[in-house]
């Protein structure tokens, strides 16, 4: 076993220093500001979150008192704040169910233009499989209120969600119907109700009328 006086054992550790003195400081500077930076990034995001939590709340109050009075100015006031929470955090669901009422209110005014917009804008901000299927079927309606049936169908195509597939199912037959294609409306309809039946859902109320109605043509 080696022995060291202590001067030698004050020089060692000396020479031990500057060997690795600066590569140890850099790394405990590197892993402190990997720590801190984190919890400050948590901060951030908890603060972002708590932000968006408390407009959606005002917004949720402004659109309630719409049902009372709905005048200009309190509809101005609901989308501004709309739009400003859409841009707080775009990817949130706050961002995307505001962006459902510019849509809603847009089609209150016949404003298919910006409905169709805002919908777009759900869908290219990362909405959840939930959220994307409804940004979908409203959308398709939006469509077809601007007479492109065509473009409204392709985004009834199948989901991921066994309750938002039979929606589909269904929109997609009442828009066969209205385009008179009476064949593609009935196998829609019955799709529908196979998935209704499946999934052990009551279908809508109108459904068996509409699904009659289509298979009358045939």
């Amino acid at each position: 076993m080696d022995t060291y006086s202590d001067d030698e054992q004050i020089e060692r550790l000396k020479q031990w220093w500057q060997d690795n003195g600066v590569t140890l400081l850099a790394s405990i500077v590197i892993s402190l500001a990997a720590i801190f930076g984190w919890r400050n990034w948590q901060d951030g995001q908890q603060a972002n979150i708590d932000a968006a939590s408390i407009a959606y709340q005002d917004l949720l109050e402004s659109v309630a008192a719409l049902e009372n009075n709905a005048d200009d100015i309190k509809i101005a006031s609901a989308i501004f704040k709309a739009e400003s929470l859409k841009l707080q955090n775009e990817t949130s669901a706050y961002a995307h169910f505001a962006a459902f009422f510019k849509a809603r209110q847009a089609v209150l005014d016949e404003d298919y233009v910006s409905a169709e917009e805002e919908l777009t804008w759900v869908l290219n901000h990362k909405p959840s499989l939930q959220l994307k299927a409804v940004a979908q079927l409203r959308l398709a309606k939006v469509l077809v209120a601007k007479g492109d049936s065509v473009a409204a169908l392709d985004l009834l195509v199948g989901s991921e969600d066994g309750i938002m597939e039979y929606a589909k199912a269904e929109l997609k037959g009442d828009i066969l119907l209205n385009d008179k294609d009476f064949v593609a409306a009935v196998d829609a309809y019955e799709q529908a109700q196979t998935l209704a039946s499946a999934l052990q859902i009551r279908s809508s109320q109108t459904l068996d009328l509409k699904l009659n109605h289509a298979r009358s043509f045939l």
